[in-house]
């Protein structure tokens, strides 16, 4: 068997990564991790603040009903209460998210959220994948075994090239520098 002699290749020099700042030559700068938690560290309380005044709102209708005599409420009350807590940070992520990009603490911090293929608006069942996989909440995917909480988050600070954390990754998302 006669094989063709073999022309020398020159030598592969490893193609140097996309830059950690930027999605594209052309595209805004990612987020900086510090930047992405004091966001963060804003909604939550923005989240906490929105949760407390839906709870006392829950509560005085019940009390209201009860002739103010909440002893004698049970689960109708404690259900609402229940999809109260679980659904404010989700629909406080997924509706600013979809809309306006960004929820007020990222917008607060010149950050928005978009699309990690083209850096377009992020589609409303999107911005709901990133919200299930990460709201400013103990109730979602990631947060409810606490070790993957923290790599969620964390995973930002060595993933190259686009800083994604995984609720980032699940959605096909980005969060970039608008100002």
């Amino acid at each position: 068997m006669h094989l063709p002699p073999q022309t020398p290749r020159p030598p592969q020099t490893p193609q140097s990564p996309q830059s950690d700042e930027r999605p594209s030559p052309a595209g805004p700068a990612l987020a900086d991790p510090g930047i992405r938690f004091a966001a963060r560290l804003l909604d939550t309380l923005f989240t906490f603040g929105c949760t407390i005044v839906i709870g006392v709102l829950i509560t005085g209708i019940f009390s209201a009903v009860n002739g103010g005599d909440l002893d004698q409420v049970g689960a109708e009350f404690g259900i609402p209460m229940l999809v109260m807590i679980i659904g404010t940070p989700f629909v406080y992520e997924w509706v600013q998210v979809a809309k306006w990009g960004g929820t007020a603490g990222k917008r607060i911090t010149g950050l928005r959220v978009v699309r990690a293929t083209d850096g377009g608006p992020v589609p409303a069942g999107r911005a709901a994948v990133r919200a299930l996989c990460y709201s400013p909440g103990i109730y979602y995917a990631p947060n409810l075994i606490p070790v993957l909480a923290q790599l969620n988050v964390l995973w930002m600070l060595w993933d190259k090239p686009l800083k994604q954390c995984w609720h980032d990754k699940a959605a096909k998302t980005i969060v970039v520098v608008t100002k």
